[in-house]
Parts: structure tokens; C-alpha cells; sequence
């Protein structure tokens, strides 16, 4: 596979070696790689998934319970790999979120019958009078947000060695990062950057625990 090199360069190589070649992006263990995933464009086929998941059900026919448990248990979890390493686009969400919400109702999506119930209202946890179900904008940002905390809790193992040997030991976490250069490690430190503007110390909530310390030894 060639980076910034052309396919020609690329075919002569793998001829040499005698190797297959293959082009960006591609797919590994379900998740998307080698994509512009800030793009619209490169959320689209996990759009097109969400929806032909709901073309196999017969919709009408389930009760608000069967659409609710379907939601929570399969469409939740459908663009769950993608979303635990790349930060979805607003537009992206918010396309799912409607998908979900007119499947809520006993509405298709393309219909432009009115919604008896806010989404809003369903997204919100259940003690305070919802249903609970996810939401995918916290969903996105919390599986983000973990890999924050690996970095800091397996800072030996080698994916954080690589971190740390292009984007120096610190990770640039809490360091002003330019837009101009874009990854998908940048893209978590930047809304780790955005909480703090609200007043919200991620990072300072991270501690390492060893329960009691009665069976601890050094």
C-alpha cells in the first residue's frame, strides 16, 4: 500500500516482492481505514448500513416496546466500532439520531408525518423520567474520551509509544492544537480542549486506583 506514492510505483513494488497491493481506505475488523473521516462523504456507507438494517423489519408491525428494544440493541450498537475511534460529523448524528427517532415513532424516514414524541425527550437517562436510550453525540465523545485515559493508564504499551513518538511524550494533550494539521489522535485532544473552555478538567478526574492496597506490593 502506498502513502502520497502513485499506484504505478506501488504495483512495480509489490511485483517485486511478489505481493498483493491495495489501495485507501479499507476495511479492518468492521471499521473504516485510510479515510478523510472529518468528510461526509466517508460516513456515507455506514448511513446506507443503518438504513437497510431497518428496510429488513417490518416497522408497523412491532409494538413501541419491540422498536425501542430494537433500537437499544442492534441500531446503538451498529456504527459503535467507527465511533470509538473517530469523532462523528454533526451532520452524521444528527442523520442517525432522525433515522432512529422516525423508527421510534412508526415513521419512515423519508416521510414527513409529524413526530408525536421528541427525540430529546427519549435520549434522556431514565431518572429523570426517559427511556434512557444513548445518545450518540455522548456515545461518540465517551468512547473518544477513553482512549484519553489509556494513554495515560497503559502508557508502556506500543500504540501510546507511537503517540508519544509523533506528537512528543505529552500526547499535545492540553496543548493549543492547530486545525490545519488533522488526525485522528488530534481530533480527540481537540474536544478534550473544547471541555476545558467549558470549565471541565478532563484529564484532572484520571487517577489510577489499586482498591484498598491490602494486596498491593512493590
Amino acid at each position: 500500500m502506498g502513502i502520497s506514492v502513485s499506484n504505478d510505483k506501488v504495483t512495480q513494488a509489490a511485483a517485486k516482492v511478489c505481493c498483493a497491493s491495495f489501495k485507501t481506505p479499507f476495511w479492518y475488523l468492521g471499521t473504516k481505514v485510510g479515510g478523510a473521516m472529518s468528510h461526509i462523504k466517508s460516513w456515507e456507507e455506514i448511513v446506507s448500513k443503518f438504513k437497510s438494517r431497518l428496510s429488513k423489519w417490518k416497522m408497523k408491525t412491532l409494538s413501541i416496546g419491540g422498536r425501542m428494544t430494537l433500537i437499544k440493541s442492534v441500531l446503538s450498537s451498529l456504527p459503535i466500532y467507527h465511533m470509538s475511534i473517530y469523532k462523528v460529523p454533526k451532520k452524521i448524528i444528527n442523520s442517525l439520531e432522525s433515522i432512529r427517532c422516525h423508527f421510534f415513532n412508526g415513521v419512515d424516514h423519508l416521510s414527513k408525518k409529524s413526530i408525536w414524541i421528541k427525540w430529546k425527550k427519549v435520549l434522556a437517562p431514565i431518572d429523570k423520567g426517559s427511556l434512557g436510550i444513548l445518545s450518540f453525540y455522548a456515545l461518540n465523545r465517551a468512547l473518544l474520551f477513553k482512549w484519553i485515559w489509556r494513554f495515560y493508564t497503559q502508557d508502556s504499551s506500543l500504540w501510546a509509544k507511537v503517540i508519544k513518538g509523533i506528537h512528543s511524550e505529552d500526547g499535545k494533550i492540553g496543548k493549543a492544537v492547530s486545525n490545519l494539521h488533522s488526525s485522528t489522535w488530534l481530533d480527540i485532544v481537540k474536544e478534550i480542549d473544547s471541555l476545558n473552555q467549558q470549565g471541565m478538567n478532563f484529564v484532572g478526574y484520571i487517577h489510577k486506583k489499586m482498591e484498598n492496597g491490602l494486596h498491593t506490593y512493590f
